[in-house]
């Protein structure tokens, strides 16, 4: 145990198995992204459990099947999983054993994929990785609920972020990911209120205009999806919200920008804070268990102690327990950067309006 964060190092498929059923409310979690990156160095005695490195993308959700197996298990019966994952091209195979020079063991030691080719996928082929595991997780019993894009470069009237740049000319450089929502039952714990958004300007204009209601008469409503008098009663309430001062929400969309920021904790693949944030307070109740089966840096498991609730952290290899109070370091360095107040470890002044 470590600040209300219980650490389980191991085959993740087999260290769930000592949690009980029904125990957690929520998982948050970033399982590695297939054929990117090997984390384990090739000598370790568990280097055989490591999930990413498969043959074959079917062995590859094959496995993850079996993780989520045991996390719906241990999840409540009105438990919410988030996963993020991003899809993986068809290598063309011609890398061999290439290896970069500068980094021969690759960066924090995490070698780099050799570009493998895939049986049955022609090269330069995206996989399709997210909807494979999105198909094979609703197969094996869970309710896919929701597909969330995590925005991490945007370009246009939209811009901010930054990615890493990719040396390819016949395609856009990618920009996003993906937020995959399960749910273990059909009616679940969603706090939508937690992570609403700020409604824009122009809204909060709208419910002091009559919407051209002196056109509509004697014309009737049939052509509209709100009748002009169930509108017009919409509207005064709305009115007399904003002139009292209240903050004005709206349903969070489902296309999320969260910057990536710099960590200096030793592992190259640690997902910002703020995306973890909303789903933690929209799928696990105050003083909840939220769970990371592939926990790394401890992202998750430090955010959740942060907005009050325990955490369980999940990982093969024993060197991240050791990363976790570094991030909580950093992630309280940035938070208060960005004029949160953190006191006692918890986040006591909510950031603004997602």
């Amino acid at each position: 145990m470590m600040n209300d964060i219980q650490i389980l190092i191991g085959d993740v498929r087999k260290t769930l198995k000592d949690v009980p059923d029904n125990s957690v409310n929520c998982c948050v979690t970033s399982p590695p992204y297939y054929g990117l990156r090997s984390y384990i160095p090739d000598d370790a005695d568990y280097k055989d459990a490591e999930i990413g490195m498969e043959q074959t993308p079917e062995e590859f959700i094959q496995n993850l099947v079996e993780v989520f197996r045991e996390v719906k298990r241990v999840l409540t019966n009105d438990g919410v999983c988030y996963i993020n994952i991003a899809d993986s091209y068809c290598g063309t195979g011609d890398k061999g054993n290439w290896t970069d020079p500068k980094y021969p063991e690759g960066r924090n030691g995490q070698r780099v994929s050799k570009n493998r080719k895939i049986e049955g996928i022609k090269s330069k082929d995206l996989i399709g990785i997210p909807w494979m595991l999105a198909f094979a997780l609703r197969a094996d019993g869970w309710f896919w609920r929701d597909t969330v894009i995590w925005a991490k470069a945007c370009s246009g009237v939209y811009s901010g972020g930054s990615v890493l740049p990719e040396s390819v000319v016949d395609r856009t450089c990618r920009g996003h990911e993906y937020i995959l929502m399960f749910t273990k039952k059909a009616k679940y714990f969603y706090n939508k209120d937690a992570i609403a958004e700020k409604q824009s300007a122009s809204s909060l204009r709208r419910a002091f205009s009559n919407n051209n209601m002196d056109a509509r008469k004697g014309k009737g409503d049939e052509q509209y999806a709100i009748s002009g008098k169930r509108q017009d009663k919409s509207y005064a309430k709305a009115r007399a919200k904003i002139e009292a001062g209240e903050e004005m929400t709206r349903n969070r969309r489902s296309v999320w920008t969260v910057n990536l920021r710099p960590s200096e904790v030793g592992h190259f693949a640690a997902y910002p804070a703020e995306l973890v944030e909303p789903c933690i307070l929209s799928g696990c109740p105050d003083n909840g268990v939220v769970l990371d089966p592939f926990g790394g840096t401890g992202t998750t498991a430090v955010m959740a102690t942060l907005l009050g609730r325990k955490a369980i952290h999940c990982d093969l290899d024993p060197r991240t327990s050791d990363f976790i109070e570094e991030r909580k370091r950093e992630i309280i360095k940035q938070r208060n950067s960005d004029g949160e107040t953190i006191t006692n470890g918890k986040i006591v002044k909510a950031r603004k309006l997602f």
